[in-house]
This record gives structure tokens, sequence and C-alpha cells, in this order.
């Protein structure tokens, strides 16, 4: 039931972040609703106190009434403030304070003073999340289906594995002591031998679901995903578009910084780093952890060389020679993953509180790093990271399934993280310093072709080249080009002006703030950036309505096409058209909404010019003439 109630408070956050719901609304629903619901459970606490512990659903609840009754004893009038932000005793807490015989007036002040803070804690945080899943869902609503999905998915996993743990796991455990034990009164067959050798052995089942649950869905996950990289349909798109809007981020001191950070993902140093665990543990005489951990990364190596050559899947840009010259799965991302998953479980399983989990994070935030790394040199597309780390992570979950039983404290994991960590730090830094310059040549990013035609070629036949519909993040075809411009943009700008469009704010997260300012007029509202197959707007313009209830919306993208003029040749530019809906919701004012208006009719923008009709029946507007 909890769960239940948070779902649907972060539902109606988000609807609030998305502009479907006021905000004002939802919060004093929440509020009341809070106060409400606690006042209600202190009021049966008070009226019928130690009788209604007995009676259902609390009797069949005892360790969390005792629970409840440490809480409310060690915090006193404090636990009603606290009790609302603390799972497992947030909803027994009220009726335990009714039990107490707590003043009425004692509990509601602090009842409406948590719900006062509660309320805005759970809401505006969801509404913000709203938000930006409309601001993801402008660059690419496939990426955002996709993320919703996952995160749906691994909340699925740990419900999943929680029931089994808690109802499934106690019920086979009743069970195979009750065959045992029938078992063990007639010992004398040999059918009864056979099956004591397997039931008798006490292997607790908590490891093998906690770990063989995630490693069951890694596994499917994998597999769908060498389909869909070996179909090369829709993901391949996605995977060209966010590669190509990566490649616009590169800076030349970005590329010296992240050329450094991918020489850590290299052979040799996961090598070295493997090398010093092995050693350690050899030293220890935890031989069979010192061959798991040698075996598991020289696995790790294999399988990724060897799926390689079995997809021969491209990489973006080539960069090596034999099977490496493919990129699915990423061996950094595969490497990295599998040698800091190794790190984790010693960490995990060996070490306590705070290293057990800070340790994860920071080698978590390694393997992210070079992943992001590949990802920016345009070494690899990001399925092919996707599948490096699905298939470090599914040989960790087999290390750890095959050493459930290891005795980890001989081999002081402590050490064996420090010392395999500071080599792979050490000897990478070296490593990554001294190819530096070879990393810089292999990885440096190549010239974009460009096409350079006539402007009686171009408005003849190479405007037909060019793409009909903007591509987003996820390699989506979304509104249609309508426009093909082949000038300075300047000139654009002032031909457009004189038909009323003006240049749009420039988009920053500085001017976020006035989505939150219902006196900001629309056209000082600034305009959601829209990818054109990996590249960001060259120009965006307006024109607000008469009635102030929309705005159309015309952005230019570079296309691969320049036209030769007299002086020097002018990249032609893509424009896209849309009109954005102005939706205001009490003092929260949610970015527009789009609607395409490019189809039927192309929008008057103004401006005279040549048209001509592609085979799907759309108009594009060809200017200048001349």
């Amino acid at each position: 039931m909890p769960l239940f109630r948070t779902a649907i408070i972060l539902g109606l956050s988000a609807a609030v972040g998305l502009g479907h719901l006021a905000l004002w609304p939802v919060l004093a629903a929440a509020t009341l609703g809070a106060i409400a619901g606690d006042g209600l459970s202190f009021w049966i606490g008070n009226r019928w106190r130690d009788g209604i512990l007995t009676v259902w659903p609390l009797r069949s609840h005892p360790d969390l009434i005792a629970r409840s009754n440490s809480f409310f004893a060690r915090h006193g009038g404090k636990s009603i403030l606290i009790a609302r932000f603390t799972p497992g005793v947030r909803a027994i807490v009220p009726v335990m304070a009714g039990v107490s015989g707590m003043s009425p007036a004692r509990f509601f002040t602090a009842n409406v003073v948590s719900a006062l803070i509660w309320a805005p804690a759970h809401i505006l945080p969801g509404a913000a999340a709203g938000f930006g899943v409309g601001l993801a869902g402008h660059a690419s609503l496939r990426l955002v289906v996709l993320a919703a999905v996952l995160l749906g998915a691994v909340v699925a996993v740990v419900m999943l594995t929680r029931l089994l743990l808690r109802r499934v796991v106690p019920v086979l455990a009743a069970q195979r002591h009750r065959i045992v034990g029938r078992l063990r009164e007639d010992p004398g067959s040999r059918a009864s031998v056979l099956a004591l050798s397997v039931l008798a052995p006490s292997d607790d089942l908590r490891p093998l679901i906690v770990l063989g649950v995630p490693l069951t869905i890694v596994a499917a996950t994998m597999a769908t995903l060498a389909q869909e990289v070996a179909e090369r349909s829709g993901l391949a798109a996605a995977d060209r578009s966010i590669s190509l809007a990566l490649g616009h981020l590169r800076t030349e001191p970005g590329d010296r910084l992240v050329a450094f950070i991918t020489g850590f993902g290299d052979a040799p140093v996961i090598i070295a780093a493997t090398a010093a665990a092995v050693v350690w543990l050899l030293w220890r005489r935890q031989l069979h952890l010192a061959i798991g951990v040698a075996v598991t990364v020289m696995i790790s190596s294999g399988l990724a060389t060897l799926l390689k050559g079995a997809m021969a899947i491209p990489r973006p840009t080539a960069l090596y020679d034999g099977v490496q010259v493919y990129g699915f799965p990423s061996g950094h991302a595969t490497g990295a993953a599998t040698l800091m998953g190794l790190l984790v479980w010693f960490a995990w399983t060996g070490l306590g509180a705070p290293w057990r989990r800070a340790i994860p994070l920071a080698l978590a935030g390694i393997v992210g790093a070079i992943v992001a790394s590949r990802l920016y040199l345009s070494a690899h597309w990001p399925s092919d990271v996707a599948g490096g780390l699905l298939l470090g992570i599914g040989l960790t979950l087999c290390f750890a399934l095959a050493f459930r039983r290891a005795d980890v404290q001989a081999a002081r994991p402590g050490v064996t993280v420090s010392l395999s960590l500071a080599v792979f730090l050490a000897f990478g830094a070296w490593h990554s310093a001294r190819s530096l310059p070879q990393a810089l040549a292999l990885y440096a990013p190549l010239p974009v072709p460009v096409q350079t035609l006539s402007r009686v070629d171009w408005q003849t036949t190479g405007w037909a080249t060019l793409p009909a519909r903007r591509i987003d993040l996820g390699g989506e075809a979304e509104e249609a080009i309508v426009l093909q411009w082949a000038g300075p943009i300047s000139g654009f700008e002032t031909a457009a002006g004189a038909a009323g469009w003006v240049r749009a704010t420039d988009f920053s997260l500085g001017v976020l703030t006035r989505y939150l300012d219902p006196t900001v007029p629309d056209s000082q509202l600034p305009v959601l950036p829209r990818l054109q197959d990996g590249q960001l707007p060259v120009l965006t313009m307006i024109r607000v309505a008469p009635d102030g209830q929309s705005r159309d919306v015309l952005r230019l993208w570079r296309s691969a096409m320049q036209v030769a003029g007299p002086d020097t040749a002018n990249p032609v530019l893509l424009g896209g058209a849309e009109t954005e809906i102005i939706r205001r919701t009490g003092k929260i004012l949610v970015f527009p909404s789009a609607q395409d208006v490019s189809s039927p009719a192309v929008p008057d923008l103004g401006l005279s010019g040549l048209r001509r009709r592609r085979s799907d029946g759309q108009t594009v507007i060809l200017a200048p003439p001349a």
C-alpha cells in the first residue's frame, strides 16, 4: 500500500511538471490528505487503545508494532515528524501515538507541520522530474520511453527479488526440511540415499535468487540487444544520431582529456590491474579466487573478441585492423565493467559500511568515464558500449554465483581492492600519458564531407537528396523539412524579419527560470532546441500569434551540401516549422507543446522562392532563387 501511494504521488507530480495539472491544487490535496490520513490513524488508536493491536491487520505484524513502539519511545513527540519520512514505521506511528494517550493538540501540531514539509518535499522533485522528462522528450521521445522501460524493468527486478526472498524462499526451505525429515525416517532404500545427498546439504537459496534473477535479466537483455544490433534497423539510426550529436561537442582540450581517460580502458591497463589482484590472492594462498579472477577477465576479453567477429558491426570510424575493426561489444566497456565488477564483489562481500557503498560508487564512476570516452571519441556506437557493459556485468554475476561460499575475509578484500585499484590508476596514468600523442592522432575527428553544387543543380535535383524530415536524437523521423535556404544566415534573418519573424531568445540553463514566471511574454520565452541528425539549430526564429495563445517556431540546421557562389560557397540550411501552444498552469508555465504545422500545407513564411514537390507530397521552399 505505501508503494502504491508513492507511485500515485509521483505520477501526479510528474503530471504537474508536464503541464497537465496545476501545482497548487496538487500540493493542497497532498497536504490535506497527509493530515487527514495520520489524523484518522491517531483517532483510531486513541479510541480503541490496546484493543486495536489485537485485530487484523495489526495483529499479523507484531514486529512492526515492536519497532514502532521502540521508535515512539525513542523520539517521543518528534516521532510524528520523523516518521513521516521514515519507511517501515510511517503508517503505524500515528496509531501508536493514539494508543499511548498523546494529547490531540500535541499530535495535530506535529501532524500539520510535518505534512506542510512532506508534501512539497515529494511533489516538487516529482514535478521537476516531469519537467525534465518533457525536455528530454523534446530531444527524443523514443529515448524517454526507453529510459522509462529500463527504469520499470529495474523496479520490477527488485520487487520480484524481494518477493522471492520473502515468500518463496521460506516456503521452499520448509518444504525441503519436511522432505529430508521423511527420508531420514526410512534411510535404507537407495532412492532415499540419493535424495538425501541432493536435498540434505544446507545451501542458502538467498544468494542464488539475489544473483540469479539479475543474471537472467542481463542475459535476456544482452540477447535482445544483440538481435537488434544485428538487424541494424531503428537502433542503428539512434546510434548514428547520438554519435553525431556527441561529435559536435568535441573541442581540442576535450579531445586531450578524453583521449587520456580512454587509455585507462586499454588492455594493458586491465591486465596489469588484474595481475595485481591475482598476485595478492596467490600470496594469501587463495588459489581458487586467484584463478577465478584471472579466468573471468580472460573470458571477458575472449567473448568480446568472438562477438566482434561474429556480429561484424563496423565502428563509427575505422580505427583498428583485423577483428578489432568491428565494434560490438566494446572491449573497453567489457574489460572495465568486468574488472571493476569483480572489485565491487570483493568490497561488497568483505568490507563494512561505509566502504561497501562508497567503493562501488567510485568504481562505477570509473567505468562510466571510460564508457563516455568511447562515445565522445566516436570509437563505438552507444549499442556497442551497452553490450560491453551487459557482458561485463553478466560475467561478474557468474563469478559471484560461483564463489558465493568463498571465505572472502581470508583474501583481505580491502587490500585486494586497494592494490588492484592503485595499479589501475598508476599504471593507467603512465600508459595514457605515454600513448597520448598516438591516441590523439588515432581518434582525431574526421572532416565532415560536404557536397558542393551549382545553384541550378541544387534547384533541379540536388535539393531532393537532402532529408525530407528532421531526425531526432533517437533516430526517429519527426516534422517535415519545409525550407531550404542557400545563402548567408544573416540574409535569411533579414528576409524572415520582414514577414514578422524575430530571433528567439538563446537557450541556456539560465533562461529556464522564465518558465516559472507567468508574466513573461511569449516572445521572450526560450525555445527548446531540437536536434537534426545530431546538430543543434544555427538559427531559431519565432512569430507570436495575434491571440497570444500560440507561436510559430522556425529552426534552421546546416546540411551536408553547399551551393557555389561567385565569391564563396553558401551552406544549404534546412528549415522545420511548427506551432507551439502556450499553456500556463497557476504559477507554473510549462514549456510550450508543439504541433506540426508543416502538413498538409507549408506555413506562410513570407519568403518568395521556387517551390518543388517531393514524391511523398511534401512541399519545400527553395530560397533565395538567385
